[in-house]
């Protein structure tokens, strides 16, 4: 059998590689798209995967989600076509990013020896401890909840109102849908040559269990769904949901129509690359009900069966009008605290420049060092007015401190220096 040639298809396919799920051990350790294309290239060595195979399966509609810390990839073990796309569907891996450019197959606990024809999988804190727990959505069969352990582990939770009934589910999707500071859970449902099946929401108590939805449209409309994100289209504060359908049936748009709950929403937006900030986690904290409660967020790319919630980052805090802290730790290791915020509000949040300088004047010369980013780009502009500003010089961090040095022409004192970070 002719062995996969890892870099070759890493390379070829590292740009729809995207950064997808969360990082569970919250050691804020990130791989990137390039390492988890070797990874998963490597893994299939000893199967019975091809090269061919392999290509077939990136080509797919139903991409492989790469995670963070951990890649759920369907069906190395056996090769075979589900009945929608090319995607191998009998036994689940996972690969856990051991923080120096190298992964650890995991082979031992619930989610690697439970087989299922699954589709999708989708992380959220439905309990609030700070640990991401997965949700895996299954073909025909009664839907996967794994609890995280918060020490490498997950336990099938069956007792908790989720995975007791099966159906044909593609993509669940996490979100507070009524801003009460717990996770919900909604399933989209749906056999690809079938007219139409009912769809799951489930509304977190806040008790480690959940309620079944089961009045209302979007649990009553029949389709054959198997995408679903969750967005808040008229920035009332409350989020929205849409469902995609197969076999040339309409999609589904649901407005909330919302309650008394307060929110908060926050748009990260990275610099230089990653303008989306992606793997940017976020962590709130706020008194819910009397009892302080901590949410976490991660921003990703994808989740579900091709699918994506919006962006923008959306916490529900219930009653509460003070939100006592926000942290926000960006894949770059920055790390950012907010605190005493306002709620029912949207903030826009920018990376913290790493930019640092190091200036002074010289018998009458101006010397300057300048260190931020690798690669990042700088303008250093110049003027004796502060009103009118002139371009000095521009230059790209390479790594090293950047050093330019200015012959003062008037006393000092009178000649202003900017720097302008695009």
């Amino acid at each position: 059998m002719a062995q996969p040639d890892v870099n070759k298809i890493a390379e070829q396919y590292s740009g729809i590689l995207k950064e997808i799920g969360a990082d569970l051990d919250s050691e804020g350790m990130k791989e990137t798209p390039l390492r988890g294309a070797k990874a998963l290239v490597e893994m299939t060595e000893g199967s019975r995967m091809e090269t061919d195979q392999l290509t077939k399966m990136f080509k797919a509609e139903c991409q492989t989600a790469i995670c963070h810390d951990m890649v759920i990839v369907e069906g190395i073990k056996e090769v075979g076509l589900c009945e929608h796309h090319l995607l191998p569907i009998i036994m689940n891996i996972t690969i856990a990013y051991e923080g120096n450019g190298t992964f650890l197959k995991i082979a031992t606990g619930a989610i690697i020896t439970n087989i299922a024809n699954s589709a999708g999988c989708a992380w959220g804190d439905y309990d609030n401890d700070g640990y991401l727990d997965l949700f895996v959505a299954n073909l025909g069969q009664k839907n996967f909840l794994y609890h995280n352990n918060s020490d490498g582990s997950f336990t099938l939770i069956r007792d908790a109102g989720i995975g007791q009934e099966a159906s044909y589910s593609w993509s669940g999707a996490w979100a507070d849908f009524d801003n009460d500071g717990h996770l919900d859970l909604f399933v989209a449902n749906g056999q690809p040559n079938g007219t139409g099946v009912k769809d799951f929401l489930y509304r977190n108590r806040g008790d480690g269990t959940f309620e079944k939805i089961t009045l209302g449209s979007l649990v009553n409309d029949t389709s054959a769904g198997d995408g679903c994100a969750w967005g808040d289209y008229n920035n009332d504060g409350f989020l929205d949901l849409f469902v995609t359908n197969l076999n040339g049936q309409n999609n589904f748009l649901y407005r909330n129509s919302g309650n008394s709950n307060h929110w908060l929403t926050i748009q990260c937006e990275g610099r230089i690359s990653n303008s989306s900030a992606i793997g940017t986690r976020l962590e709130l904290t706020a008194e819910i009900a009397g009892v302080p409660v901590r949410q976490i967020r991660e921003i990703s790319a994808g989740s579900g069966y091709g699918s994506q919630n919006s962006l923008l980052v959306h916490f529900g805090v219930g009653q509460t009008t003070n939100i006592l802290g926000l942290r926000i730790r960006w894949p770059s290791g920055i790390v950012q605290d907010l605190a005493n915020l306002r709620v029912d509000e949207r903030l826009i949040l920018r990376k913290p420049s790493k930019f640092r300088s190091n200036c002074r004047i010289e018998q009458g010369v101006f010397k300057a060092e300048f260190q931020g980013g690798p690669h990042s780009a700088y303008d250093v502009e110049v003027s004796e007015d502060f009103s009118n500003w002139t371009l000095l010089i521009s230059f790209t961090n390479a790594g090293s401190p950047a050093r330019f040095e200015d012959v003062l022409t008037i006393p000092a004192g009178s000649r202003f220096y900017r720097v302008i970070e695009p």
